[in-house]
Protein backbone atom coordinates (compact mmCIF):
# COMPACT_ATOMS: atom_id res chain seq x y z
CA UNK A 1 0.00 0.00 0.00
CA UNK A 2 1.52 3.22 -0.58
CA UNK A 3 2.57 6.16 2.20
CA UNK A 4 -0.62 8.12 0.41
CA UNK A 5 -3.26 6.05 0.95
CA UNK A 6 -1.61 4.84 4.49
CA UNK A 7 -1.84 8.86 5.14
CA UNK A 8 -5.62 8.99 4.08
CA UNK A 9 -6.59 6.34 6.24
CA UNK A 10 -4.12 7.53 8.76
CA UNK A 11 -6.52 10.96 8.69
CA UNK A 12 -9.77 9.45 8.12
CA UNK A 13 -8.95 7.02 11.47
CA UNK A 14 -7.96 10.43 13.44
CA UNK A 15 -11.24 12.04 12.03
CA UNK A 16 -13.39 9.13 13.09
CA UNK A 17 -11.35 9.04 16.82
CA UNK A 18 -12.09 12.84 17.23
CA UNK A 19 -16.31 12.71 16.38
CA UNK A 20 -16.28 9.37 18.62
CA UNK A 21 -14.14 11.84 21.72
CA UNK A 22 -16.42 14.70 20.68
CA UNK A 23 -19.76 15.77 22.29
CA UNK A 24 -22.36 16.62 19.56
CA UNK A 25 -22.48 19.76 20.01
CA UNK A 26 -19.05 21.02 19.45
CA UNK A 27 -18.49 18.34 15.86
CA UNK A 28 -18.79 21.78 14.26
CA UNK A 29 -15.69 23.33 16.12
CA UNK A 30 -13.75 19.87 15.16
CA UNK A 31 -14.56 19.98 11.54
CA UNK A 32 -13.51 23.26 11.62
CA UNK A 33 -10.10 22.50 12.81
CA UNK A 34 -9.22 19.57 10.10
CA UNK A 35 -10.97 21.18 7.65
CA UNK A 36 -13.45 18.88 6.12
CA UNK A 37 -16.14 21.25 4.39
CA UNK A 38 -18.19 20.32 1.48
CA UNK A 39 -17.16 23.15 -0.44
CA UNK A 40 -13.49 22.84 0.12
CA UNK A 41 -13.74 19.70 -1.63
CA UNK A 42 -13.04 20.57 -5.46
CA UNK A 43 -15.62 19.47 -8.25
CA UNK A 44 -13.33 16.25 -9.34
CA UNK A 45 -13.43 14.89 -5.74
CA UNK A 46 -17.06 15.13 -5.37
CA UNK A 47 -17.90 14.21 -8.77
CA UNK A 48 -15.50 10.70 -8.21
CA UNK A 49 -17.87 10.18 -5.63
CA UNK A 50 -21.08 10.97 -7.26
CA UNK A 51 -19.66 8.62 -10.44
CA UNK A 52 -18.15 5.72 -8.25
CA UNK A 53 -21.63 5.74 -6.80
CA UNK A 54 -23.39 5.37 -10.74
CA UNK A 55 -20.93 2.54 -11.71
CA UNK A 56 -21.78 0.55 -8.55
CA UNK A 57 -25.47 0.94 -8.98
CA UNK A 58 -25.14 0.54 -12.77
CA UNK A 59 -23.10 -3.17 -11.93
CA UNK A 60 -26.15 -3.54 -9.44
CA UNK A 61 -28.65 -3.04 -12.40
CA UNK A 62 -26.95 -5.95 -14.24
CA UNK A 63 -27.68 -8.53 -11.33
CA UNK A 64 -31.28 -7.42 -10.43
CA UNK A 65 -31.97 -11.26 -10.92
CA UNK A 66 -31.23 -12.39 -7.86
CA UNK A 67 -31.75 -16.37 -8.46
CA UNK A 68 -28.53 -18.33 -8.43
CA UNK A 69 -26.90 -15.35 -6.58
CA UNK A 70 -25.20 -15.71 -3.48
CA UNK A 71 -25.17 -12.86 -0.46
CA UNK A 72 -22.65 -13.17 2.31
CA UNK A 73 -23.98 -12.61 6.26
CA UNK A 74 -21.82 -10.29 6.76
CA UNK A 75 -19.88 -8.33 10.14
CA UNK A 76 -19.54 -4.75 9.24
CA UNK A 77 -17.42 -2.74 11.43
CA UNK A 78 -15.28 0.70 10.31
CA UNK A 79 -12.47 -1.01 12.53
CA UNK A 80 -12.70 -4.91 12.57
CA UNK A 81 -11.52 -6.59 15.90
CA UNK A 82 -9.45 -9.81 15.14
CA UNK A 83 -12.48 -12.15 16.29
CA UNK A 84 -14.85 -10.02 13.69
CA UNK A 85 -12.46 -11.57 11.21
CA UNK A 86 -13.14 -14.83 12.46
CA UNK A 87 -16.81 -14.54 12.89
CA UNK A 88 -16.96 -13.33 9.39
CA UNK A 89 -14.96 -16.66 8.19
CA UNK A 90 -17.42 -18.97 10.11
CA UNK A 91 -20.35 -17.01 8.79
CA UNK A 92 -19.68 -17.57 4.74
CA UNK A 93 -21.33 -20.90 5.31
CA UNK A 94 -24.60 -18.56 6.26
CA UNK A 95 -25.97 -17.48 3.21
CA UNK A 96 -29.59 -15.86 2.28
CA UNK A 97 -30.72 -15.80 -1.53
CA UNK A 98 -32.66 -13.02 -3.08
CA UNK A 99 -35.89 -14.46 -1.50
CA UNK A 100 -34.55 -12.05 1.31
CA UNK A 101 -35.71 -8.51 -0.11
CA UNK A 102 -33.58 -6.86 1.96
CA UNK A 103 -31.27 -5.76 -0.34
CA UNK A 104 -32.79 -3.89 -2.42
CA UNK A 105 -32.51 -3.68 -6.34
CA UNK A 106 -32.29 0.15 -8.07
CA UNK A 107 -34.02 0.95 -11.51
CA UNK A 108 -32.93 4.02 -12.97
CA UNK A 109 -31.14 5.47 -9.81
CA UNK A 110 -34.74 4.95 -7.79
CA UNK A 111 -34.51 1.84 -4.76
CA UNK A 112 -37.05 -1.04 -5.84
CA UNK A 113 -38.00 -4.07 -4.67
CA UNK A 114 -38.27 -7.85 -5.84
CA UNK A 115 -41.32 -9.45 -7.37
CA UNK A 116 -41.90 -13.10 -5.99
CA UNK A 117 -39.88 -14.35 -8.99
CA UNK A 118 -36.98 -12.08 -7.95
CA UNK A 119 -36.55 -9.70 -10.63
CA UNK A 120 -36.31 -6.17 -10.09
CA UNK A 121 -40.12 -4.52 -10.55
CA UNK A 122 -40.09 -1.24 -12.05
CA UNK A 123 -40.36 1.81 -9.40
CA UNK A 124 -43.28 2.88 -10.72
CA UNK A 125 -45.63 -0.31 -9.70
CA UNK A 126 -47.72 0.14 -6.71
CA UNK A 127 -45.91 -2.38 -4.47
CA UNK A 128 -43.07 0.16 -4.21
CA UNK A 129 -45.05 3.16 -4.17
CA UNK A 130 -46.66 2.05 -1.29
CA UNK A 131 -43.76 0.27 0.33
CA UNK A 132 -42.80 2.30 3.43
CA UNK A 133 -39.12 1.56 3.25
CA UNK A 134 -39.15 2.53 -0.05
CA UNK A 135 -40.60 6.03 0.57
CA UNK A 136 -37.52 6.39 3.10
CA UNK A 137 -35.33 7.12 -0.13
CA UNK A 138 -37.40 9.74 -0.83
CA UNK A 139 -40.03 10.41 -3.43
CA UNK A 140 -41.21 7.56 -5.20
CA UNK A 141 -41.98 6.95 -8.67
CA UNK A 142 -45.62 8.61 -9.08
CA UNK A 143 -47.52 10.00 -12.03
CA UNK A 144 -45.76 13.34 -12.14
CA UNK A 145 -42.58 11.64 -13.15
CA UNK A 146 -44.04 9.90 -15.71
CA UNK A 147 -41.64 10.70 -19.33
CA UNK A 148 -44.90 10.32 -21.72
CA UNK A 149 -44.29 7.25 -23.48
CA UNK A 150 -42.74 3.71 -23.46
CA UNK A 151 -38.87 3.60 -24.00
CA UNK A 152 -38.79 6.57 -21.90
CA UNK A 153 -37.46 6.10 -18.29
CA UNK A 154 -37.23 9.39 -15.55
CA UNK A 155 -33.92 8.98 -14.44
CA UNK A 156 -34.17 9.37 -10.39
CA UNK A 157 -33.42 13.35 -9.70
CA UNK A 158 -31.68 13.26 -5.96
CA UNK A 159 -29.63 11.21 -7.79
CA UNK A 160 -28.98 11.93 -11.40
CA UNK A 161 -29.98 15.88 -11.03
CA UNK A 162 -33.34 17.55 -11.54
CA UNK A 163 -33.27 18.69 -14.93
CA UNK A 164 -34.95 21.56 -16.35
CA UNK A 165 -38.38 20.54 -14.78
CA UNK A 166 -36.97 19.67 -11.46
CA UNK A 167 -38.27 16.14 -11.58
CA UNK A 168 -35.28 14.46 -13.19
CA UNK A 169 -34.05 13.72 -16.60
CA UNK A 170 -35.34 11.63 -19.23
CA UNK A 171 -33.46 8.85 -20.69
CA UNK A 172 -34.06 6.90 -23.79
CA UNK A 173 -34.35 2.98 -22.75
CA UNK A 174 -35.78 -0.28 -22.96
CA UNK A 175 -38.44 0.80 -19.48
CA UNK A 176 -38.89 -2.43 -18.83
CA UNK A 177 -35.27 -2.97 -18.56
CA UNK A 178 -33.62 -1.97 -15.26
CA UNK A 179 -29.78 -2.56 -16.72
CA UNK A 180 -30.51 -0.49 -19.78
CA UNK A 181 -32.23 2.44 -18.09
CA UNK A 182 -29.54 2.69 -15.32
CA UNK A 183 -27.20 3.09 -18.00
CA UNK A 184 -29.03 5.40 -19.52
CA UNK A 185 -29.32 7.45 -17.17
CA UNK A 186 -25.60 7.09 -16.28
CA UNK A 187 -25.13 8.22 -19.89
CA UNK A 188 -27.21 11.25 -19.58
CA UNK A 189 -24.70 11.97 -15.96
CA UNK A 190 -21.49 11.55 -18.09
CA UNK A 191 -22.98 13.94 -20.63
CA UNK A 192 -24.00 16.56 -17.93
CA UNK A 193 -21.20 16.64 -15.46
CA UNK A 194 -20.70 20.37 -15.31
CA UNK A 195 -24.67 20.44 -14.66
CA UNK A 196 -24.61 17.48 -11.97
CA UNK A 197 -21.48 18.46 -10.17
CA UNK A 198 -23.91 21.85 -8.97
CA UNK A 199 -26.40 19.47 -7.81
CA UNK A 200 -24.13 17.33 -5.78
CA UNK A 201 -22.38 20.56 -3.62
CA UNK A 202 -26.16 21.90 -3.24
CA UNK A 203 -27.00 18.89 -1.22
CA UNK A 204 -24.83 20.40 1.31
CA UNK A 205 -27.32 23.29 1.35
CA UNK A 206 -30.08 20.77 1.82
CA UNK A 207 -30.41 18.63 5.11
CA UNK A 208 -33.64 16.55 3.90
CA UNK A 209 -32.15 15.78 0.58
CA UNK A 210 -29.17 14.92 2.07
CA UNK A 211 -30.38 12.50 4.27
CA UNK A 212 -31.96 10.70 1.46
CA UNK A 213 -28.62 10.40 -0.54
CA UNK A 214 -26.61 9.13 2.33
CA UNK A 215 -29.78 6.58 2.82
CA UNK A 216 -29.51 5.40 -1.11
CA UNK A 217 -25.32 5.71 -0.98
CA UNK A 218 -25.89 3.41 2.23
CA UNK A 219 -28.22 1.32 0.38
CA UNK A 220 -26.03 0.83 -2.13
CA UNK A 221 -22.17 0.05 0.03
CA UNK A 222 -24.59 -2.60 1.66
CA UNK A 223 -25.06 -4.60 -1.54
CA UNK A 224 -21.21 -3.94 -2.21
CA UNK A 225 -20.84 -5.45 1.22
CA UNK A 226 -23.79 -8.38 1.10
CA UNK A 227 -22.72 -9.92 -2.19
CA UNK A 228 -19.82 -12.79 -2.17
CA UNK A 229 -17.50 -11.53 -4.90
CA UNK A 230 -17.79 -7.59 -4.91
CA UNK A 231 -18.18 -5.81 -7.98
CA UNK A 232 -15.54 -3.61 -9.88
CA UNK A 233 -16.17 0.08 -7.74
CA UNK A 234 -16.89 -0.96 -4.49
CA UNK A 235 -14.01 -0.41 -3.02
CA UNK A 236 -13.54 2.84 -4.34
CA UNK A 237 -17.37 3.79 -3.40
CA UNK A 238 -16.30 3.04 -0.01
CA UNK A 239 -13.37 5.18 0.52
CA UNK A 240 -15.24 7.78 -1.41
CA UNK A 241 -18.28 7.63 0.55
CA UNK A 242 -16.32 8.01 3.51
CA UNK A 243 -14.36 10.40 2.54
CA UNK A 244 -17.05 12.68 0.48
CA UNK A 245 -19.99 12.23 2.49
CA UNK A 246 -18.42 12.72 5.91
CA UNK A 247 -17.82 15.86 4.40
CA UNK A 248 -21.25 16.52 3.24
CA UNK A 249 -22.50 15.86 6.83
CA UNK A 250 -20.00 18.67 8.08
CA UNK A 251 -20.71 21.42 6.19
CA UNK A 252 -24.33 21.13 6.54
CA UNK A 253 -26.14 21.54 9.54
CA UNK A 254 -25.43 18.54 11.56
CA UNK A 255 -28.13 19.28 14.05
CA UNK A 256 -31.05 19.72 11.63
CA UNK A 257 -29.62 16.80 9.31
CA UNK A 258 -29.98 14.44 12.51
CA UNK A 259 -33.70 15.72 12.72
CA UNK A 260 -34.30 13.88 9.00
CA UNK A 261 -32.40 11.03 9.33
CA UNK A 262 -34.77 8.79 11.27
CA UNK A 263 -37.37 9.05 7.95
CA UNK A 264 -34.40 7.14 5.95
CA UNK A 265 -33.59 4.70 8.16
CA UNK A 266 -34.39 1.51 7.04
CA UNK A 267 -34.37 -2.06 9.30
CA UNK A 268 -31.28 -2.49 7.38
CA UNK A 269 -28.76 -0.07 6.57
CA UNK A 270 -28.14 1.90 10.40
CA UNK A 271 -24.24 -0.06 9.87
CA UNK A 272 -23.79 1.57 6.34
CA UNK A 273 -24.83 4.74 7.23
CA UNK A 274 -22.81 4.36 10.34
CA UNK A 275 -19.34 3.23 7.91
CA UNK A 276 -20.35 6.33 5.81
CA UNK A 277 -20.09 8.93 9.04
CA UNK A 278 -19.37 8.03 11.95
CA UNK A 279 -22.35 6.87 14.43
CA UNK A 280 -24.71 8.58 12.47
CA UNK A 281 -27.12 5.67 11.93
CA UNK A 282 -26.62 4.93 15.58
CA UNK A 283 -27.06 8.61 16.65
CA UNK A 284 -30.61 8.85 14.20
CA UNK A 285 -31.77 6.04 16.16
CA UNK A 286 -30.81 7.55 19.50
CA UNK A 287 -32.41 10.63 18.27
CA UNK A 288 -35.78 9.08 16.89
CA UNK A 289 -36.10 7.29 20.35
CA UNK A 290 -35.60 10.70 22.27
CA UNK A 291 -38.48 12.12 20.14
CA UNK A 292 -40.70 9.42 20.85
CA UNK A 293 -40.23 9.68 24.68
CA UNK A 294 -40.98 13.37 24.19
CA UNK A 295 -43.77 13.16 22.39
CA UNK A 296 -45.50 10.36 24.65
CA UNK A 297 -44.85 12.40 27.35
CA UNK A 298 -46.41 15.47 25.87
CA UNK A 299 -49.40 13.42 24.26
CA UNK A 300 -50.17 11.59 27.71
CA UNK A 301 -49.70 15.09 29.87
CA UNK A 302 -52.07 16.64 27.36
CA UNK A 303 -54.93 13.71 27.68
CA UNK A 304 -54.63 14.18 31.52
CA UNK A 305 -55.31 17.81 31.13
CA UNK A 306 -58.48 17.06 28.70
CA UNK A 307 -59.87 14.11 30.81
CA UNK A 308 -59.93 16.46 33.95
CA UNK A 309 -61.29 19.54 31.84
CA UNK A 310 -64.01 16.91 30.70
CA UNK A 311 -64.77 16.39 34.36
CA UNK A 312 -65.16 19.66 35.58
CA UNK A 313 -67.34 20.71 32.76
CA UNK A 314 -69.26 17.70 32.55
CA UNK A 315 -69.50 18.72 36.71
CA UNK A 316 -69.94 22.62 36.70
CA UNK A 317 -73.27 23.97 37.59
CA UNK A 318 -73.62 25.79 34.20
CA UNK A 319 -73.99 22.65 32.61
CA UNK A 320 -76.43 21.10 34.25
CA UNK A 321 -78.44 23.96 34.26
CA UNK A 322 -78.42 23.49 30.22
CA UNK A 323 -78.92 19.97 30.22
CA UNK A 324 -81.83 20.84 32.94
CA UNK A 325 -83.26 23.38 30.42
CA UNK A 326 -82.47 21.60 27.28
CA UNK A 327 -84.53 18.67 28.29
CA UNK A 328 -87.73 20.75 29.52
CA UNK A 329 -87.43 22.97 26.67
CA UNK A 330 -88.26 19.58 23.95
CA UNK A 331 -91.73 19.97 25.62
CA UNK A 332 -92.56 23.75 24.25
CA UNK A 333 -92.71 25.50 20.99
CA UNK A 334 -90.21 27.13 21.16
CA UNK A 335 -90.11 30.87 19.59
CA UNK A 336 -92.96 30.19 17.34
CA UNK A 337 -91.24 26.38 16.52
CA UNK A 338 -94.01 24.49 16.22
CA UNK A 339 -98.04 25.07 16.39
CA UNK A 340 -99.75 23.43 19.28
CA UNK A 341 -98.50 21.02 21.14
CA UNK A 342 -95.07 19.62 21.46
CA UNK A 343 -94.13 15.53 21.52
CA UNK A 344 -90.62 16.00 23.78
CA UNK A 345 -89.60 12.53 21.44
CA UNK A 346 -90.35 14.24 17.47
CA UNK A 347 -88.05 16.74 15.64
CA UNK A 348 -89.61 19.98 14.84
CA UNK A 349 -86.38 20.80 13.01
CA UNK A 350 -85.09 23.18 14.77
CA UNK A 351 -82.26 21.51 16.52
CA UNK A 352 -79.79 24.42 16.68
CA UNK A 353 -82.39 26.84 17.70
CA UNK A 354 -83.32 24.90 20.71
CA UNK A 355 -79.61 24.07 21.55
CA UNK A 356 -78.56 27.77 21.68
CA UNK A 357 -81.83 28.57 23.52
CA UNK A 358 -80.87 25.94 26.29
CA UNK A 359 -77.29 27.72 26.48
CA UNK A 360 -77.90 31.23 25.94
CA UNK A 361 -81.51 31.80 26.73
CA UNK A 362 -82.75 35.25 26.08
CA UNK A 363 -82.49 38.01 28.45
CA UNK A 364 -86.05 38.22 28.38
CA UNK A 365 -86.37 35.21 29.88
CA UNK A 366 -83.44 35.03 32.06
CA UNK A 367 -81.94 37.94 32.24
CA UNK A 368 -79.13 36.75 29.87
CA UNK A 369 -77.18 39.29 27.63
CA UNK A 370 -79.91 38.77 24.44
CA UNK A 371 -82.76 40.48 24.84
CA UNK A 372 -84.60 37.98 22.54
CA UNK A 373 -83.63 35.26 19.94
CA UNK A 374 -83.69 37.39 17.05
CA UNK A 375 -80.47 39.00 18.60
CA UNK A 376 -78.42 35.82 18.56
CA UNK A 377 -75.43 36.68 16.08
CA UNK A 378 -74.71 33.50 14.45
CA UNK A 379 -76.42 31.11 11.30
CA UNK A 380 -79.03 28.74 11.77
CA UNK A 381 -77.36 25.60 10.27
CA UNK A 382 -76.03 23.31 12.49
CA UNK A 383 -73.37 22.03 10.62
CA UNK A 384 -71.36 25.57 10.73
CA UNK A 385 -72.17 25.31 15.03
CA UNK A 386 -68.39 25.08 15.24
CA UNK A 387 -67.68 28.49 14.25
CA UNK A 388 -70.57 29.83 17.15
CA UNK A 389 -69.35 27.56 19.75
CA UNK A 390 -65.34 28.54 19.15
CA UNK A 391 -66.66 31.93 19.76
CA UNK A 392 -67.73 31.38 23.27
CA UNK A 393 -64.84 29.55 24.26
CA UNK A 394 -65.53 25.63 23.18
CA UNK A 395 -63.00 23.69 21.62
CA UNK A 396 -63.31 20.45 19.37
CA UNK A 397 -62.66 17.68 21.22
CA UNK A 398 -61.86 15.64 18.26
CA UNK A 399 -59.63 18.16 16.47
CA UNK A 400 -57.23 16.82 19.22
CA UNK A 401 -54.37 13.86 18.52
CA UNK A 402 -55.06 13.10 21.86
CA UNK A 403 -58.82 12.48 22.17
CA UNK A 404 -59.50 11.62 18.61
CA UNK A 405 -60.66 8.71 20.12
CA UNK A 406 -64.23 9.98 20.97
CA UNK A 407 -67.11 8.50 19.76
CA UNK A 408 -71.00 10.33 20.63
CA UNK A 409 -71.38 7.63 22.97
CA UNK A 410 -67.82 7.89 25.11
CA UNK A 411 -68.70 11.96 25.12
CA UNK A 412 -68.55 13.50 28.10
CA UNK A 413 -71.85 14.48 29.61
CA UNK A 414 -72.53 17.64 28.55
CA UNK A 415 -71.04 18.02 25.66
CA UNK A 416 -72.81 19.41 22.60
CA UNK A 417 -72.54 17.14 19.34
CA UNK A 418 -72.00 18.20 15.70
CA UNK A 419 -73.08 16.42 12.77
CA UNK A 420 -72.68 16.77 8.84
CA UNK A 421 -75.36 14.96 6.73
CA UNK A 422 -73.77 12.38 4.28
CA UNK A 423 -76.79 12.01 1.98
CA UNK A 424 -75.94 12.37 -1.79
CA UNK A 425 -78.82 15.25 -1.79
CA UNK A 426 -77.19 16.83 0.99
CA UNK A 427 -76.11 20.98 0.80
CA UNK A 428 -72.40 21.68 0.34
CA UNK A 429 -70.89 23.90 3.19
CA UNK A 430 -67.41 25.01 3.45
CA UNK A 431 -66.77 24.59 7.59
CA UNK A 432 -63.32 25.59 8.18
CA UNK A 433 -61.69 24.66 4.55
CA UNK A 434 -63.42 21.41 4.59
CA UNK A 435 -66.75 20.64 2.09
CA UNK A 436 -69.48 19.14 4.59
CA UNK A 437 -72.81 18.08 4.05
CA UNK A 438 -76.09 19.82 5.57
CA UNK A 439 -77.74 21.39 6.85
CA UNK A 440 -76.99 18.93 9.66
CA UNK A 441 -77.56 17.98 13.04
CA UNK A 442 -76.61 19.63 16.77
CA UNK A 443 -77.51 18.04 20.23
CA UNK A 444 -76.56 17.82 23.27
CA UNK A 445 -75.77 14.51 25.88
CA UNK A 446 -77.70 14.97 28.90
CA UNK A 447 -76.61 11.36 29.43
CA UNK A 448 -75.81 8.14 28.32
CA UNK A 449 -79.71 7.50 27.33
CA UNK A 450 -80.34 11.11 25.97
CA UNK A 451 -79.07 13.34 23.63
CA UNK A 452 -81.18 16.10 23.18
CA UNK A 453 -82.06 18.90 20.87
CA UNK A 454 -85.38 19.90 19.95
CA UNK A 455 -86.56 16.31 20.82
CA UNK A 456 -85.08 13.46 23.30
CA UNK A 457 -83.06 11.12 21.68
CA UNK A 458 -81.97 7.76 23.20
CA UNK A 459 -79.32 7.28 21.23
CA UNK A 460 -76.91 9.59 19.11
CA UNK A 461 -79.31 11.05 16.53
CA UNK A 462 -77.03 9.76 13.30
CA UNK A 463 -80.72 8.27 11.53
CA UNK A 464 -79.28 5.19 10.09
CA UNK A 465 -75.86 6.25 9.27
CA UNK A 466 -77.06 9.01 7.18
CA UNK A 467 -75.00 11.72 9.81
CA UNK A 468 -71.41 11.68 10.72
CA UNK A 469 -70.06 13.50 13.58
CA UNK A 470 -67.79 16.08 12.97
CA UNK A 471 -67.53 17.65 16.45
CA UNK A 472 -67.41 17.26 20.02
CA UNK A 473 -67.35 20.75 22.09
CA UNK A 474 -67.10 21.32 25.58
CA UNK A 475 -65.94 24.65 26.96
CA UNK A 476 -62.89 24.93 28.22
CA UNK A 477 -61.58 27.70 30.02
CA UNK A 478 -57.98 29.19 29.04
CA UNK A 479 -55.92 28.26 32.46
CA UNK A 480 -56.73 24.88 31.11
CA UNK A 481 -55.80 25.80 27.80
CA UNK A 482 -52.68 27.31 28.93
CA UNK A 483 -51.56 23.73 30.30
CA UNK A 484 -51.71 22.19 27.09
CA UNK A 485 -47.97 21.04 25.63
CA UNK A 486 -47.05 21.47 22.01
CA UNK A 487 -46.08 17.77 20.81
CA UNK A 488 -42.97 18.30 19.63
CA UNK A 489 -41.82 17.34 16.15
CA UNK A 490 -38.26 17.38 15.90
Amino acid sequence: MSDKKNMEIKTLASFMLLLSLSPFSIWANSVEELELKWTALNSKERHAFHFNLMKVMAKQAKVTNYSEKEVNVKIVSANPHPLELILNQLTKEARANAEDDSIYCNYAGWMTIHNEANDCLPPWKRENRNNSDIQSFGDTYSGKYSCGGAKLIRCNPLIFGPGDDGKGMCATADDNDPTDSTNACLELYTQNQDYLIDHIDQLAEDPEQLSRYLAVAAETLRFCDAYRNDFPYCEDLEESLKKNAEAAYSCSDSEELITFMPTVLTPFNQDELNQIVEGLGDKAVDYSEELERRQIEAREHNRKVYEDAMKSYSESQRTKDINTRIVRNTDNCLMDSCKGSKNSFKSVEYCARYVKYAMFPPGSVSGGRYGNFSEYPWGSDAVESGDWLRREGFINLMDQPEMQHLTPETAPKGAVIVYEKVTRGARKYNVDGVTRGGPGHIEIKVSDKEYVSDFINDEPTRLGGLRRPIGIYIHMPQDQRDQIREVPEK
